[in-house]
């Protein structure tokens, strides 16, 4: 008769029963750990409940829709390529007639300050005093508000309400002589508005 084997006699000892009792259990906890990280909620709008060994997932409701971002107003979408015009400001020379009297044209011009570069004046003529204002000593200060078409010529204008007509007309024949550099806005040719302040008067 043969001798029972070590392994076999080991097998039936209380310590390797103990033993195998114990990995049975610590393996049976390990089946409760997940193995791969779950999904995060943020990106597939799921949620992780329950206190199981198996997590279950329920779908969360959305009660309304995110409001989108309110929008500035008057907002202007960006354009490629050149900058948008500015408004004309020229008309704001003529400070005595308001904005609703204003011709087309004084609406429609820029003044200095919106240019690209200050206007330089190539020509100027200044006006004859008539003798006959001369002899009766008739003075006089008053604004002429004149437009500069994008080729540098004086055009258009407007003189201030109260100077003498005998005044005026020398005044404007002399200004319709004078000549600008060509006003630029954003590098486009535009048409600008001056005022020039005309001045009579006798010396002692």
């Amino acid at each position: 008769m043969l001798a029972a084997s070590p392994l076999r006699t080991g097998l039936r000892s209380p310590a390797f029963s103990a033993a195998l009792l114990l990995a049975a259990l610590w393996l049976g906890g390990c089946r409760q750990i997940p193995l791969a990280p779950e999904p995060s909620s943020e990106l597939d709008g799921t949620s992780v409940q329950g206190t199981g060994t198996e997590p279950t997932r329920s779908r969360i409701q959305s009660t309304s829709p995110a409001p989108a971002a309110p929008s500035e107003p008057n907002e202007t979408p960006p354009t490629a390529g050149r900058p948008q015009m500015p408004k004309p400001l020229g008309g704001s020379q003529a400070r005595w007639l308001a904005s609703s009297e204003r011709p087309l044209w004084l609406q429609n011009c820029f003044a200095p300050h919106q240019l690209d570069a200050p206007l330089q004046i190539q020509r100027t003529v200044l006006p004859d005093y008539p003798q006959a204002m001369a002899v009766n000593e008739v003075q006089g200060r008053f604004v002429i508000v004149f437009e500069i078409s994008a080729t540098g010529k004086v055009g258009n204008h407007l003189v201030q309400p109260g100077a003498h007509p005998a005044l005026v007309k020398p005044s404007i024949a002399a200004l319709q002589k004078w000549k600008f550099s060509r006003p630029t806005a954003q590098g486009q040719p535009v048409s600008a508005c001056l005022a020039q302040v005309f001045r009579y008067q006798l010396e002692d």
